[in-house]
């Protein structure tokens, strides 16, 4: 395939799974399977990392239709296994924060089975994909990367098409509206950004927050030096971001966003670049603070909302969660045991029972010990990482006090990508390995030459 055209497969695969999630798994698994033997080795990882992601991202949602979820689950983890098996052998170094983070899950499993929280299918449909995804990415090359753009670019493309077409076509999006009452009274999503009489838009994953989660990932891995030879690809996935983000209406997106680009701009390499970017960001912040720009509006807004109040509640009432025993404090009481948690009125009672704080979320199910896990795999990451992966963890760390990330399997499997991808001088490394080692099965390009 021509280097140019390299946009055309990724787009086809993506709206044909957009207008046909049923009927077209089938023939999207051919496709895709077709696709992945005729990539370049060194591509094969990051094309079926990309291809997974993009799986989950359109019927991989919590509001999709459950037999739906399950499908698009078991295939998102076959195209990312048979990935691993595809792809040239290569030699990486446990020194990543990959094994604390499937220490924190093989933890979060043995609690939930301990406890008869969660059964073994429901635990199998959320944490395999995450492991294959985390056990695949920390072998990533810079070519690999920049494969697995290729599909997420398209894919936020598509998705800020969705959102657009819920504004002026859909009479509802696409998996409806979730969690549309709390305590009886109809909750309507009003978009800050555009006013009252505008909806926000959620693109297909039946939730606001996932689908700006994943458009800040967009934004982060497209600053990301290994793309600076592809500035289209970069400048479509940044432009797509930036509109998705703004038709969300996600203000707690923004201000992750906001606080993730300034650490990337004041982390530039560089005295002249650091001193530039603080003047920079001096005046933008000086500019918005005597013109406003409606950002006054937006946080006087923020602060009276039931949004806040929801998540400001959760807070006062974590010192409750101390009085539910010893060994519910230290070890937690299994994944999805925060449904009892809300009974027993140890959590937020307005109605909505959705925590809405992926600490607190962490600290219900697997108490102590999982938030040490979970920290400690995060803050590996954060080490471990170069300045666009830095600036990608911090965007979702901020997201943790107000989404609960790992109930989503789209927002859970960006933050498994986040922290076992290598920095850039980590995957520039392995660029020469790949020609050098032997596939252990010949792909369709390697058998032809």
């Amino acid at each position: 395939m021509a280097h140019g055209l390299w946009f055309i497969v990724p787009a086809i695969l993506t709206v044909v799974a957009v207008l046909f999630p049923l009927a077209s798994l089938a023939p999207v698994a051919i496709l895709a399977t077709i696709y992945l033997l005729t990539r370049p080795r060194g591509q094969i990882r990051g094309s079926g990392v990309g291809l997974g992601l993009v799986i989950l991202t359109f019927i991989g949602s919590n509001s999709a239709p459950s037999a739906l979820r399950v499908i698009a689950v078991v295939l998102a983890t076959l195209v990312i296994v048979v990935t691993a098996v595809l792809a040239e052998h290569r030699t990486v170094r446990w020194g990543s924060a990959v094994p604390a983070f499937l220490a924190y899950i093989g933890y979060a499993a043995l609690v939930s089975l301990a406890t008869l929280s969660s059964s073994i299918p429901t635990l199998a449909v959320a944490l395999v994909p995450i492991v294959a995804i985390a056990s695949v990415v920390r072998k990533f090359s810079s070519e690999d990367f920049v494969a697995m753009v290729r599909w997420v670019v398209p894919a936020a493309v598509a998705q800020v098409l969705i959102a657009f077409a819920e504004l002026v076509v859909l009479a509802e999006p696409i998996w409806g509206y979730r969690n549309l009452t709390t305590a009886g009274v109809p909750v309507l999503r009003y978009n800050p950004f555009l006013g009252d009489a505008v909806l926000r838009a959620q693109g297909s994953f039946g939730h606001p927050i996932p689908f700006a989660m994943f458009l800040l990932f967009t934004f982060f891995v497209c600053l990301s030096p290994v793309l600076r030879r592809h500035r289209f690809l970069r400048g479509v996935g940044i432009a797509s971001a930036l509109v998705g983000l703004f038709l969300s209406g996600t203000r707690s997106a923004a201000l992750a966003g906001l606080i993730a680009l300034i650490y990337f701009l004041l982390a530039s390499p560089g005295l002249q670049r650091k001193t530039r970017n603080v003047l920079v960001i001096s005046v933008i912040a000086m500019a918005f603070v005597i013109g406003d720009f409606g950002t006054r509006a937006i946080v006087f807004d923020l602060l009276a909302s039931d949004s806040l109040a929801h998540r400001v509640d959760g807070w006062t009432l974590a010192t409750g969660l101390l009085g539910r025993g010893a060994a519910a404090v230290l070890l937690g009481t299994g994944l999805n045991s925060e449904v009892a948690a809300f009974a027993a009125g140890y959590l937020q009672q307005d109605g909505f029972n959705v925590i809405d704080n992926q600490w607190l979320t962490l600290f219900v199910t697997t108490g102590l010990v999982g938030l040490v896990l979970f920290f400690a795999a995060v803050s590996m990451g954060w080490w471990r990482a170069g300045r666009s992966g830095r600036a990608l963890i911090l965007a979702i760390a901020v997201m943790f006090f107000s989404f609960d990330v790992t109930t989503w399997p789209t927002s859970f499997a960006l933050l498994a990508f986040s922290i076992a991808v290598p920095r850039e001088a980590a995957m520039s490394s392995v660029m020469g390995a790949d020609s050098a080692t032997a596939l252990r099965f010949p792909t369709l390009a390697t058998s032809a030459r």
